[in-house]
């Protein structure tokens, strides 16, 4: 009986991981333009830097 579900439960599991690697991957890309935007955003051409403000 036992190994009847084996498979079943192989199955899940893999599913639960390859969601799991899908969200924690959309996580880290979403990070990653944030950072991205960050660093823009605190460039010396929006910043308290900039020339052209003073």
């Amino acid at each position: 009986m036992l190994a009847r579900f084996r498979p079943v439960v192989i199955i899940l599991l893999a599913l639960g991981l390859s969601v799991s690697c899908f969200l924690a991957y959309h996580t880290v890309q979403k990070a990653h333009e944030l950072k991205a935007d960050e660093m823009e955003l605190s460039s010396i051409n929006y910043g308290l830097f900039n020339p052209d403000r003073w």
